[in-house]
């Protein structure tokens, strides 16, 4: 998305963040990332101690629509059942996973635009 002005990109990214400081699905999200190795037999697999990221704030929001099927950085292919927002800054790529009351779950997708918000789609994963 293009902006006319720095102020329109500046009030939209407030708005954001008051967006997930304000809203009651706001969670403290510590993403962890692992390497991918060739695992010989023309795939990949995770490999290595998992790389932990600070807490960063985010809206944790189920889906309220269908999303198109996605693929996890494993292959596998899934339907998002929760979105993330995120501030434009966060540190987020798919194959990112995390925990929240227990559960794991992965992010499998990010939009494009990240101007503003960084929306990333996310499955259940045990």
């Amino acid at each position: 998305m293009t902006y006319n002005t720095a102020l329109e990109l500046d009030r939209n990214r407030k708005m954001t963040d008051f967006f997930i400081k304000t809203h009651p699905r706001k969670t403290a999200i510590v993403l962890s990332r692992e390497t991918f190795v060739n695992d010989g037999a023309g795939g990949w697999k995770r490999s290595g101690v998992p790389q932990t990221r600070s807490s960063q704030d985010m809206a944790f929001l189920p889906v309220t629509t269908q999303l198109p099927v996605r693929r996890t950085q494993d292959g596998q292919e899934v339907n998002p059942e929760y979105t993330l927002i995120a501030r434009y800054d966060a540190v987020i790529e798919p194959g990112d996973w995390f925990w929240v009351n227990g559960v794991k779950y992965e992010v499998v997708f990010i939009h494009p635009d990240k101007s503003y918000e960084i929306k990333a789609e996310v499955t259940y994963r045990g």
